[in-house]
């Protein structure tokens, strides 16, 4: 982690740049998958459990609990006995810092949400969701049913992914609108900075 992701951890201003609605990725020594999304009332916040392994390939959505927080410690009771998806950050250009004054507001603002939101992250939490929802519902690729002729032995795990997801999409309607339902309620924001550390 570098010093600048790690000093926002550790000052505890993560949560103040990362506000919910977000979600954070857990695993577990019995490699237990779990994704927490968590939502913030006037006074409170809501969180949900998603217990990802113990989805059925006949649901939609993994089996999901409900609770209510008084604050972020109470979450972080959740999260207990589970490990964070690593966060894979992304540097940010020296193109943009002159070493002479300050960025411009804007361009310092899309810098840090970069940042704390990185790309690369993103991408390894959507294939995290994915390999888990493939496991789920028995969708493991099989090159007998590929019709391109594109040989994918080049593309990145990533590139892999959004092909093979296209591939559902044509083929395997169900599939699809369950993958989107997975999209939709459990990937939201990455939250992982906001509890990487012990407050």
């Amino acid at each position: 982690m570098n010093l600048g992701i790690e000093y926002i951890v550790r000052t505890g201003i993560a949560k103040d740049i990362l506000k919910p609605p977000y979600s954070i990725f857990l695993a577990n020594p019995n490699r237990k998958k779990v994704v927490v999304t968590v939502y913030q009332s006037d006074d409170y916040f809501i969180g949900k459990y998603w217990d990802v392994t113990n989805c059925s390939s006949q649901q939609a959505l993994p089996p999901m609990y409900e609770f209510i927080a008084n604050d972020l410690k109470e979450i972080r009771k959740q999260l207990q006995g589970h490990k964070l998806l690593a966060f894979n950050e992304q540097l940010i250009s020296n193109v943009w810092n002159t070493w002479r004054y300050p960025m411009p507001d804007y361009i310092y603002h899309s810098c840090l949400d970069e940042f704390v939101s990185s790309r690369y992250h993103q991408r390894n939490r959507i294939l995290w969701l994915w390999k888990a929802f493939l496991s789920i519902y028995g969708l493991i690729y099989n090159k007998e049913d590929e019709e391109d002729e594109e040989d994918e032995e080049f593309l990145s795990e990533y590139s892999l992914m959004q092909h093979h997801s296209n591939r559902i999409k044509r083929m395997r309607s169900k599939y699809w609108q369950y993958w989107c339902l997975w999209k939709k309620h459990l990937l939201l924001s990455a939250g992982e900075l906001v509890f990487t550390f012990p407050p």
